[in-house]
């Protein structure tokens, strides 16, 4: 076989195995925690008949003139630390429901684009059965859940949404990862993108971005900034990587965007 010949195989080879691990790439569910004391477990409403309905962790909010956040947390871990992180918050009165996807922390399913916009779906309708509107709702995005985010607060009318290290899709993210394979976006399976999801927005959105992210590069959030329209705002935590804004006063920031709405 010609060098070129091997080359190629080598080549497709490589292909092979991205497309064929890709989900594997993707998702990180890592960990079973179960929900601590004055936590409740929600179940999301199956709204596309698939036989089970996903639990995320709930806790209503202790001031009657406060709402609640609908957070999706990124692609790693479960819900656990992301409510950890989010003590401070709900110390202020805020509830919070910490959607958890499909094949994380127990639930029953796999983790796609298909399921996890199903669960999303799901949590904000439960979120109404239980009595409140939109604009009681916070929708929360983080990293990949940026995407079930984005596409809620626009479905729904959610009046304020909040994204943090988000992305303009994943196919532009992969393109960016993966410049060398050819029509990746026939061979993407969960191509989350999150500029069509927000082409109809009308609400108030909030973006923190991470200077050094190496995992979502800032130019994806930007791009996904500049397509959404006004009223927004945007903040880069310079210095910090796609983790680190858990180490600032990113909380301090989304406690005064949430409360001027």
């Amino acid at each position: 076989m010609s060098v070129l010949g091997v080359l190629l195989l080598i080549y497709v080879g490589i292909i092979v195995v991205l497309y064929l691990a890709q989900r594997q790439i993707l998702y990180y569910p890592i960990g079973i925690n179960k929900a601590p004391e004055g936590v409740s477990l929600l179940s999301a409403i199956d709204t596309q008949n698939r036989g089970y309905s996903p639990e995320g962790w709930f806790i209503p909010p202790t001031d009657v003139h406060k709402g609640v956040i609908l957070h999706f947390h990124g692609n790693a871990g479960n819900v656990a630390s992301r409510y950890a992180a989010f003590l401070p918050l709900l110390a202020t009165g805020y509830g919070a429901l910490f959607a958890e996807y499909s094949g994380y922390n127990g639930n029953q399913g796999k983790p796609s684009k298909d399921n996890i916009i199903a669960d999303a779906d799901g949590y904000i309708q439960k979120l109404f059965e239980l009595g409140y509107e939109a604009k009681d709702i916070v929708i929360y995005g983080e990293s990949l859940g940026s995407g079930p985010a984005s596409y809620v607060a626009t479905k729904y009318d959610v009046p304020t949404l909040v994204l943090q290290v988000p992305y303009d899709s994943i196919a532009a993210v992969a393109k960016k990862k993966y410049p060398f394979i050819i029509g990746l976006d026939y061979l993407l399976k969960d191509n989350f993108d999150n500029v069509e999801y927000l082409a109809n927005y009308k609400g108030r959105s909030l973006f923190l971005l991470a200077e050094r992210d190496n995992v979502i590069p800032t130019i994806h959030g930007e791009t996904l900034y500049n397509s959404v329209s006004e009223p927004k705002l945007l903040h880069i935590f310079k210095g910090a990587g796609h983790n680190d804004i858990y180490e600032t006063d990113y909380l301090q920031r989304v406690y005064d965007f949430i409360e001027k709405q």
